[in-house]
């Protein structure tokens, strides 16, 4: 992992300023930071630098704090008190903890978990078993007891106990608190998949292996613990992968794989690589997201040869950002083009002769032509760049079920009630075409026409604080543009 790396080299280094410095940048530059890497972070600094250990996991308390991450910041308070178990840590650690557990079930839990009152030798098992109350055996959940699962029915105070639902039972059962929270699992062992072997003998010979068959309920649990749960967070991926995408990100599921491949877990590599590809290749991903994880990808030793190449590849596509405009906007830019190398061509003469008269340091006419040069090939830098990647609108393909570059969409201001007609474009439609319509053409990228992309009828978007209600999509003609004046540029140089 490069965060880990970067660590390890500083300290190699004994750099620790820097490594201060570094640390502090973790949480500004990544908001989307598990407390699993926060604790492998912890794990790498060094084990005589309690300090700094320290100094890290109050920055993560604050992090998580900020986002309201109460099961995240809960961890992290564990390990602090962990690293450093004193009367003044305690009494921090309880004034947090009163602050963010406001809820009467949450202020229930504080007190039947002793935190206010407990002494600092069994604090840490006080925050245990707070754990255990919010988040691991909470009413409704199912978990496993020799083979058998029942449901967290609730809690009985009063005489200390949890009440249970013996599922294959149906029948109820109670158990004290401590007993279940010991003894109980979110996770079933069962065996399954067996193997028949076929002998000489013709008898046959079987052979059991154990599979992990795990809840939906413990899902949660296992795709924050990853690290110490490979095997069940592997099957998850195999078997549950839809389960997966509807209750985090793709970009956290993607996180997690790169993660696992870094640390180069045995039995699952080949696997990992192949989810890697697919999601990447099957998923639609965010392009922030895509260009925060891509060097970590690449920087990773697993891969052979030819997979870092195709790696490279897929990401050298995607940083291709196409931009959408209409063939006789995309054939107009390209005459702009030959226009501005004609007047490079008329302009270097125009440098030459003014060089012929002497003296540049007070050659008025030498100067005008060479700013007048630099403002050429800056133009012809930008264009020359923007037909890289342009591409004509395929009219025959846009359904008019949503909006997209070369849809008409008729919308309405609300707070006015007053209606507008706009044609979403290209910038080279917008810059170059003297195309006349009853709409106003707008260019698909610009802020305006950007906020209306893949909306529907009868969506409302945003912008500038004013509120608008899309009435009506249009699918246009492509003959309608065929024979139109398209006249000179509107921005001619």
């Amino acid at each position: 992992m490069e965060i880990i790396e970067e660590i390890k080299g500083l300290i190699k280094q004994k750099n620790f300023t820097e490594l201060e410095n570094y640390l502090l940048n973790i949480f500004s530059e990544n908001k989307d930071l598990s407390f699993e890497l926060i604790l492998m972070i912890t794990d790498t600094l060094p084990k005589s630098r309690v300090d700094l250990k320290l100094t890290f996991l109050n920055l993560a308390k604050d992090h998580f704090y900020s986002l309201n991450k109460k099961k995240d910041l809960l961890k992290v308070l564990k390990k602090i008190f962990e690293l450093q178990p004193t009367e003044e840590q305690k009494k921090e650690i309880t004034n947090i903890l009163k602050s963010i557990y406001q809820k009467e079930e949450e202020k229930k839990y504080l007190e039947k978990s002793e935190v206010f009152y407990s002494d600092i030798n069994n604090f840490s098992k006080v925050l245990d078993r707070l754990e255990n109350f919010l988040y691991n055996f909470t009413c409704g959940k199912i978990v496993y007891y020799q083979n058998s699962s029942y449901q967290i029915i609730s809690y009985d105070f009063l005489f200390d106990q949890i009440e249970l639902k013996k599922i294959d039972e149906d029948k109820m059962i109670k158990y004290p608190i401590d007993f279940v929270f010991n003894n109980f699992s979110l996770i079933s062992e069962l065996s399954k998949e067996k193997e028949v072997k076929k002998e000489v003998n013709q008898k046959s010979e079987k052979k059991i292996k154990k599979k992990v068959e795990i809840a939906d309920e413990a899902i949660e649990e296992i795709f924050y613990s990853y690290l110490e749960r490979v095997d069940q967070f592997v099957y998850l991926l195999k078997n549950k992968f839809k389960f997966l995408k509807e209750k985090f990100s793709l970009y956290q599921i993607l996180l997690r794989i790169v993660d696992l491949l870094s640390l180069r877990k045995k039995g699952h590599l080949s696997f990992l690589k192949k989810m890697l590809f697919k999601i990447l290749e099957e998923e639609r991903i965010e392009e922030e997201e895509l260009n925060n994880i891509k060097e970590r990808i690449l920087s990773l030793s697993v891969f052979k040869p030819h997979e870092k190449e195709a790696l490279k590849s897929f990401f050298k596509k995607k940083e291709r950002k196409i931009i959408y405009h209409t063939k006789w906007g995309i054939e107009r830019a390209k005459e702009e083009l030959r226009i501005l190398n004609e007047k490079l061509k008329k302009n270097a003469e125009d440098l030459a002769r003014a060089r012929s008269h002497g003296d540049l340091s007070e050659n008025y006419e030498y100067k005008i032509a060479k700013e007048e040069r630099q403002r050429l090939l800056n133009f012809l830098k930008e264009l020359t760049e923007e037909l890289k990647i342009a591409q004509p609108i395929d009219f025959q393909k846009i359904t008019g079920e949503f909006v997209e570059p070369g849809t008409r969409i008729k919308i309405r201001e609300l707070k006015t009630n007053k209606e507008f007609d706009y044609f979403l474009l290209g910038p080279f439609d917008v810059r170059f075409l003297n195309y006349k319509a009853k709409e106003q053409i707008i260019s698909y990228c610009a802020p305006f026409g950007e906020k209306f992309l893949n909306k529907k009828v009868g969506e409302i978007v945003e912008f500038n604080n004013e509120r608008y209600e899309i009435l009506k999509i249009e699918k246009p003609a492509e003959e309608e543009f065929q024979n139109k004046d398209k006249g000179l540029p509107n921005n001619s140089l």
